[in-house]
């Protein structure tokens, strides 16, 4: 579509409105006063650069907003104080220069995505705030030092995840992390992502149908529920294992654990191994809680050094997403 507007002839009672992908340049309160019931917004993939002040006193209930792929700028504490029910908000891949304190007022907010926006610097906020906030996604910017006071903002925050990878530290000051005591996980590095990519992804043309954590995520949902759910959608789980895996702690205390309690709570013996590396099994039953004699032999695929093997590979892989594991029998 091309909108440029929101069309007044809609339900007036919907919960969720997607105007993604298009040509819009804002978001008047006026076009919203019909739909005041209104708890989740997507906005995505737009134009816009500032938010209407008055939008949240329009539609109260707003719980979440996605803004991602904008051209948001400067957002003001006025823009977002009347947002107070608001929970999960993507402001991520914009042009964001955070000045003042643009989160203050939105005490109920539990996930915050701010990746991609070439920020240089941690420091979201001079004074603590955001107290209810759980996740917090720095991805993919410009933010080269921590100083040991950049995340005193979050001090009597709530914290447990903070997502800092693909940001290319190169000085993590003494302390830095000090004042976020919930902190239960710090996500520094994604180097495996591209070699799925290019390795991985290509099974696709042979009616294979992965899920990955960027293109897959599911609009309105924080990252995590929208792992759990992909999680619970999925016939087979895939961990590509190396080192990186391992020693990830995103990996290990979340995903990995909620993947396999899923798989035994469902009974769907569905695990599928792509060693990259060679790991002992003492480290792989430690990290994944997982050994090798759990799994069918054609389930544990192993990739080639060689180059001439990688057909071999891939037809093996293929096997293995066809099979079953037959998990603690």
């Amino acid at each position: 579509m091309s909108l440029n507007e929101i069309p007044q002839d809609l339900p007036y009672n919907i919960s969720a409105l997607d105007i993604s992908h298009n040509r819009l340049i804002k978001i008047a309160h006026q076009w919203l006063s019909p739909y005041r019931k209104l708890v989740d917004i997507d906005a995505s993939f737009n134009s816009i650069s500032k938010l209407d002040e008055q939008m949240c006193q329009v539609v109260p209930l707003l719980q979440i907003l996605n803004m991602e792929k904008n051209q948001m700028l400067e957002p003001n504490t006025q823009e977002l104080s009347h947002c107070i029910n608001l929970v999960w908000l993507n402001m991520a891949s914009n042009r964001l220069k955070l000045k003042g304190e643009p989160f203050a007022g939105i005490q109920s907010l539990k996930f915050l995505e701010v990746s991609k926006n070439n920020l240089m610097s941690a420091k979201l906020s001079m004074k603590p705030e955001i107290l209810n906030l759980i996740y917090l996604g720095l991805s993919n910017n410009d933010i080269t030092i921590l100083k040991t006071g950049d995340l005193n903002f979050l001090r009597k925050s709530s914290l447990r995840v903070l997502n800092l990878s693909s940001v290319r530290l190169k000085t993590v000051e003494p302390g830095s992390f000090k004042h976020i005591s919930s902190l239960q996980t710090l996500v520094l590095d994604e180097e495996d992502t591209s070699w799925v990519e290019r390795k991985m992804l290509p099974l696709e043309r042979h009616q294979c149908r992965f899920c990955l954590e960027d293109r897959d995520s599911i609009p309105g949902m924080s990252q995590l529920e929208s792992i759990v759910d992909n999680i619970r959608r999925s016939r087979k789980l895939l961990f590509v294992v190396t080192d990186n895996l391992l020693n990830d702690p995103w990996c290990r205390r979340f995903i990995v654990h909620h993947a396999l309690h899923q798989v035994i709570e469902n009974s769907r013996d569905s695990v599928v191994l792509v060693l990259r590396e060679d790991i002992h099994d003492h480290k792989l039953s430690r990290a994944l809680f997982l050994r090798r004699g759990m799994l069918r032999p054609c389930c544990i695929v192993h990739w080639p050094p060689q180059r001439e093997r990688l057909a071999a590979f891939h037809q093996n892989l293929l096997i293995a997403l066809g099979k079953t594991n037959h998990w603690l029998q």
